[in-house]
């Protein structure tokens, strides 16, 4: 055991050290990981809120930079922010090449995709996204332009917009300081390169890492960049859905899911349970999104896939009606805050550090979706993941039976997605043991028992909005449809 703790406490003190903290911040660091398990706290934050407040005070007086820094090559990067002996290339006063030039890549043959996403940036990029795809990339402008395109996406393509949330030093101060309380810091999801620690303690090392690494202007090696995901804010200003229909779930109810990605991090090809996603970036935080539609083709190569890593790179060339979308704060960009389509699988990069806030919501429009995608799963040997498309599922569906007011009629068409999974899962009777099929049958029993509160007459007879009567079991289901 004492072995075990000197190692760590040697570990510790070799981190600090490369990231250029005094010699009394890591004796303090150590001492503190025997008497509790977070350590440092203050003294990181004060360090990170200092590092980001000069950041976004630069980026605030030299915003029209951020475009020129954000398709510069790393070494040009580095120049501009003064962190390479020698030669400036460049000014980070230059004016910014144009969105539709081609990419810079000096000293390098690197292949991309599209210029707003050079694979140079990070050398891990290259691995994990396919250098050309079939079907080509589209600008959100180009695809809004190509009929064929918006056939794909069913006339339903992600939009781009500018949305004010406040002081963002303010904003992230209030992120930072909820996120390292214990208990928060336990809840979160922290990773380190493929790994997450389980440990408060070594939870509280990488995300404080993870935010020193943010406003870093070069890249940390693959297995060496730290990020959070999906920490529940509720005291930041949350933004609203774009949907003019009833909303019946919303994560998180107040507040915002936050995300702190350092520059060349990625999140691999993904379908957010088929909600719709809505997500902002904040200070120089920039953000490149490869968007594609839920086609059958392109569901059937998500659905053969599911598990593979890195999956994007496996089949991601060949995803029909792709779109690239850049987000941020620089006025040249079409906004800081994007709005995915239920369906939407999407990979993500980071092009420059910081802290990206977003909602996930569901409406009746997204049913449709979340069968679909649960049916797609259900076969799978493994369940990995499904469990929260059913909880989105079973929790949108009893909203709306609750409160669907009398003269929307969605109820009909809201139970026939039931009626498709028992279907599915009848397909499959060698398969009822998997947990997946045991967590289905919950959902249903939970939905069913919400359709007799609600909807049943002393008859024991439900109304549906289709005028027929419906007994509220999976049986009465399946006759009814």
């Amino acid at each position: 055991m004492t072995i075990l703790v000197t190692l760590i406490m040697f570990q510790i003190g070799i981190y600090f050290l490369t990231m250029g903290l005094a010699l009394e911040d890591v004796y303090f660091a150590m001492q503190n990981i025997l008497e509790r398990q977070t350590f440092a706290i203050t003294n990181v934050h004060s360090r990170i809120m200092w590092s980001f407040s000069k950041e976004v005070e630069r980026t605030s007086v030299e915003r029209h930079t951020w475009s020129h820094l954000s398709k510069s090559s790393p070494t040009q990067l580095a120049s501009s922010y003064h962190t390479t002996s020698g030669n400036k290339q460049s000014s980070p006063l230059s004016p910014s090449p144009p969105h539709n030039g081609p990419p810079t890549t000096p000293g390098t043959s690197t292949p991309t995709p599209h210029p707003l996403l050079p694979l140079d940036i990070s050398p891990h990029w290259s691995q994990v996204c396919p250098a050309q795809f079939e079907h080509g990339l589209r600008t959100l402008r180009e695809a809004q332009a190509d009929e064929g395109i918006c056939e794909l996406w069913r006339g339903k393509l992600p939009e781009v917009d500018t949305e004010s949330v406040g002081n963002h030093i303010e904003v992230a101060a209030n992120m930072i300081q909820y996120l390292f309380k214990p208990k928060n810091i336990r809840d979160a999801d922290v990773i380190r390169g493929t790994t997450f620690p389980d440990s408060t303690a070594e939870k509280t090392l990488y995300a404080a890492t993870a935010i020193y690494q943010m406003n870093l202007p070069t890249v940390c090696a693959a297995d060496e960049i730290c990020r959070v995901l999906n920490i529940s804010v509720p005291t930041v200003p949350t933004i609203q859905p774009k949907e003019r229909s009833t909303v019946y779930v919303k994560v998180p109810e107040t507040g915002l899911s936050i995300n702190v990605g350092p520059k060349g991090t990625f999140v691999d090809v993904h379908i957010d349970s088929g909600n719709i996603g809505r997500a902002v970036v904040f200070g120089n935080c920039i953000k490149v999104w490869l968007c594609f539609p839920r086609t059958t083709h392109n569901m059937r190569l998500w659905a053969a896939h599911l598990g593979t890593n890195p999956a994007f790179a496996i089949y991601g060339s060949r995803l029909q009606g792709g779109i690239i979308i850049r987000t941020s704060n620089d006025p040249s960009d079409d906004g800081n805050c994007i709005t995915l389509p239920a369906g939407t699988l999407h990979a993500v990069f980071t092009v420059s550090g910081g802290f990206l806030g977003g909602i996930n919501y569901a409406t009746h429009g997204c049913l449709a979706v979340m069968t679909q995608c649960i049916v797609l799963q259900l076969p799978r040997t493994k369940d990995d993941g499904i469990d929260v498309d059913i909880t989105w599922f079973s929790n949108t569906l009893r909203q709306l039976i609750e409160f669907q007011p009398p003269e929307d009629e969605s109820i009909h068409s809201a139970l026939y997605n039931i009626v498709l999974i028992l279907q599915a899962m009848e397909d499959h009777p060698l398969k009822r043991g998997l947990r997946a099929f045991q967590t289905m049958d919950i959902a249903i029993d939970a939905i069913l028992q919400e359709l007799k509160v609600h909807r049943e007459g002393r008859n024991g007879i439900c109304k549906c909005d289709c005028g027929l009567d419906v007994i509220a079991t999976r049986d009465g289901l399946m006759k009814h449809y």
